[in-house]
């Protein structure tokens, strides 16, 4: 399908861009990552001072909510990390490993900047680069700290395995290495870390941004290019026809990406520069395609992409309106659906950032609250109890989740 006749109807794509022009007849300009309105002069004698509250973006609120699985976990206004839902593996960090339905926050020695979490595992990066897991990660029930490490950038939990971004721009990843997850060059499995290497020799440098979906990573490069790696069974690491990528192979045509969001069978990519959501690997569109080469999903103004196992969700309008397509609970009402092209989560605004597990989807929003819905067998959408919830449902934490 063509690219740009993807995503919205055209009715569709008049309303949001309206509702991203105008808003209560005072026009306004847009600029990337936010919303920026013009000044209002006001006549005294004398000088009034008026200092504004500060405003999220999406991209400052990128790493602060993760999900996985059967579980999420969320950084709070008190910047802790907070997980919620299954917990078999300790990856909720209470010291058991008794599912949680209520956030539990954990005890970090100094503030928490980002958080990821994986089938089995979660983890942090605190404000001064250290890292610390609960879970398969570190074979820990409690949040237990990675040595050998400080300084660390990004953190990457995957299904199975785990990778963080270094100090120096290189990945280092550890745990199951069966489709080559790891990167480097190899399927044998390593209980410590281990650099991921460039597809065609040497270690993998320059890295920006990271991102790990169930069995593949992704990673995107201070030459603007995306590298990816482990599973390509549905062309989710964008390498044609090959299997596996045990080293970080060039994603051809995703150039220019800010943010990285990876299901389980496909990878999607926010890229500022084009203001469009590009995707790759299983297509999200009923066909049951797959395709390496990245494609445009949409063509008007996007400022942030979230994914699930078989769905995503972009932020589309200035307001934080979510749209999302593919395979689950939509937000709309719907017990399961299949949404092959984009639709707006109803009601939804204020969106800052994004991620959902294999039945469920959560929204951190403007001013710290945070929504989900879909399945709650496991009480992974933090409401106290393990009732599915078709619409977005608030998830409440002592003062709140994370606003700038």
């Amino acid at each position: 399908m063509d690219a740009r006749r993807r995503g919205y109807r055209r009715g569709q794509r008049r309303q949001l861009h309206h509702r991203g022009a105008h808003r209560g007849g005072q026009r306004q300009r847009v600029r990337r990552g936010g919303l920026q309105r013009r000044g209002v002069a006001i006549s005294s004698g004398a000088l009034l001072t008026v200092t504004a509250a500060p405003v999220a973006s999406p991209a400052q609120a990128r790493g602060k909510i993760a999900a996985a699985y059967l579980h999420t976990c969320a950084i709070t206004a008190a910047n802790a990390v907070a997980c919620w839902g299954h917990n078999s593996s300790g990856q909720i960090g209470t010291g058991n490993v008794a599912a949680r339905s209520t956030p539990y926050v954990w005890t970090l020695p100094e503030a928490a900047a980002s958080v990821s979490a994986g089938a089995t595992g979660s983890c942090a990066v605190t404000a001064s680069g250290n890292v610390w897991c609960s879970g398969s990660p570190l074979n820990s029930i409690v949040p237990k700290q990675l040595s050998g490490f400080t300084g660390v950038r990004q953190v990457a939990v995957g299904q199975m395995h785990t990778c963080v971004l270094a100090s120096d721009a290189t990945v280092w990843c550890w745990g199951a290495n069966g489709a080559g997850m790891l990167g480097n060059g190899d399927t044998a499995p390593s209980a410590i870390p281990v650099q991921v290497q460039a597809e065609f020799g040497g270690a993998l440098t320059g890295v920006q941004t990271l991102q790990a979906g169930l069995t593949h990573t992704c990673a995107t490069l201070d030459d603007y290019s995306t590298r990816c790696w482990g599973t390509n069974t549905s062309a989710q690491s964008g390498a044609g026809t090959a299997v596996e990528t045990p080293r970080a192979h060039i994603v051809s045509g995703a150039t220019y990406i800010d943010q990285l969001a990876l299901g389980g069978r496909f990878s999607c990519g926010y890229s500022g520069e084009s203001s469009a959501v590009l995707c790759w690997g299983l297509a999200l569109d009923g066909s049951a395609t797959t395709n390496p080469a990245p494609t445009s999903v949409f063509l008007y103004g996007p400022t942030a992409v979230g994914a699930g196992e078989a769905m995503a969700c972009a932020i589309v309008t200035n307001d934080g309106e979510v749209a999302c397509w593919g395979s689950g609970m939509m937000g709309n009402g719907n017990v399961n659906e299949n949404q092959w092209t984009p639709a707006l989560v109803s009601g939804l605004t204020g969106a800052l950032a994004m991620a959902g597990g294999q039945g469920h989807s959560c929204v951190l929003r403007t001013g710290g609250s945070l929504v989900c819905w879909g399945s709650n067998s496991d009480y992974q959408i933090g409401t106290g109890d393990s009732v599915a919830r078709t619409t977005p449902t608030e998830v409440i934490v002592a003062g709140g989740f994370w606003r700038p």
